[in-house]
């Protein structure tokens, strides 16, 4: 009950959200008229609610009732009309609520650190520390995430800073995930969420392996052209993969495997040439 009593008071549209708790049989009453309460609706919009939910759902009890006691045939495709009515609300409602448990949201630092704790490997880009430091360097930083119910399952670092006409937003090495199911709907958040906050640049890094080479840059893995995809059918632009420093940091990172080798033999194991 406490769920669906902050569904009611967060409804975008408070007097159709209250109109529809109404019209719905298995919502009691009682914590609707509480959720009007709560939400400090004036007398008037609560009055008119009511009657517009109310209505339907007693006229569908009134003529039933009437139906079983006296059979009157034209009287049932009113009843079939309202039921429909009643139906439509329903499922209007359901939708809205599911939207409510997923949704693209601005959430807290600390909010965001518990959700990084959870995640399996992360950049340094996408920690507190860098936050702080991106922030003395005059970036203003947000925290945003997709949630699912009440847990956050991606989430990222967005740093902005202004430009000619608005602002260039961006979300390097990210962002971090413990689910990916809702990646695409993160992605078309943050696009949604850059447009209303008056950003004309949006720039994604994220942090997933494209493809892996050995020593010698021969691939020792397939291209996940996927990762691409999953951006370009949102509308971003690929501006193809890129060798150097581009922007001054690079898009490549050189993970070695450290097993078997010994500290002092660590420096040495860098160079190609044979050691004798």
């Amino acid at each position: 009950m406490e769920k669906l009593l902050t569904y009611i008071e967060n409804f975008k549209h408070r007097f159709i959200g209250i109109s529809l708790a109404f019209s719905i049989p298995f919502i009691p009453s009682a914590l609707v008229n509480y959720a009007c309460v709560q939400m400090k609706l004036p007398t008037r919009t609560r009055i008119l609610a009511t009657l517009i939910g109310v209505t339907p759902l007693s006229v569908v009890y009134a003529v039933s009732g009437d139906l079983l006691l006296n059979s009157r045939p034209i009287r049932i495709p009113l009843v079939a009309i309202l039921a429909l009515l009643l139906f439509i609300s329903l499922v209007i409602y359901v939708i809205h609520f599911r939207k409510e448990k997923m949704s693209f949201i601005q959430v807290t630092k600390e909010e965001f650190n518990t959700h990084a704790q959870q995640v399996s490997e992360r950049s340094f880009m996408q920690t507190e520390e860098m936050a702080k430091l991106l922030e003395k360097r005059g970036f203003s930083i947000s925290y945003v995430a997709w949630k699912e119910g009440n847990q956050l399952e991606i989430s990222a670092i967005v740093y902005s800073m202004p430009m000619t006409g608005g602002l260039r937003m961006e979300v390097n090495c990210g962002p971090i995930h413990s689910n990916t199911t809702h990646l695409s709907d993160f992605y078309q958040g943050l696009k949604d969420y850059a447009k209303a906050n008056g950003a004309l640049e949006l720039l994604i890094k994220p942090y997933d392996t494209y493809q892996t080479f050995d020593s010698n840059g021969e691939p020792t893995g397939d291209e996940q052209k996927q990762l691409i995809s999953q951006l370009t059918n949102l509308g971003y632009s690929f501006d193809g993969l890129q060798t150097g420093y581009p922007g001054g940091e690079p898009d490549w990172h050189y993970v070695k495997d450290l097993s078997g080798i010994t500290e002092k033999a660590l420096i040495k194991s860098f160079s190609k040439k044979e050691n004798h």
